[in-house]
């Protein structure tokens, strides 16, 4: 996967990794721990990490050591339930420009109380496109 990464970050292309329990019944809940992929990004700082959902629903804080450590790792809210952003992602003062909006609708209910939520993204991620 090296070489796959070492291409990504060449070309400017984010990878998003699942991370946390899921639903799925044919699978291992293995390599979903958000820490896992802390040697990643380290060795590949100028590749951008994305962690989905937060490792919901019992490693958020692992999630958010990740965007505080590593300036090119990020989370996003799939399956995040919104009432719970500013309780799973402290700090948004100092992290919310790390967060990433995704929803995994309808999985995770209504969205109407994100128009009603702090969090706010100063700074969106920016990717180059390949053309």
């Amino acid at each position: 996967m090296k070489e796959v990464y070492q291409l990504c970050e060449k070309f400017h292309l984010p990878v998003v990794f699942h991370t946390g329990l899921t639903a799925q019944k044919d699978t291992e809940q293995k390599f979903i721990r958000p820490l896992i992929f802390e040697e990643i990004a380290e060795e590949n700082p100028d590749l951008v990490l994305i962690l989905a959902h937060g490792g919901k629903p019992h490693w958020h804080t692992e999630a958010v050591d990740m965007i505080t450590k590593f300036e090119n790792v990020y989370v996003d809210t799939g399956l995040v339930d919104p009432k719970n952003w500013e309780t799973v992602f402290p700090n948004l003062e100092k992290t919310g420009h790390k967060i990433l909006f995704g929803s995994d609708l309808p999985v995770c209910g209504s969205y109407n109380v994100v128009s009603t939520s702090k969090l706010t993204l100063k700074s969106p991620l920016k990717v180059n496109p390949v053309l």
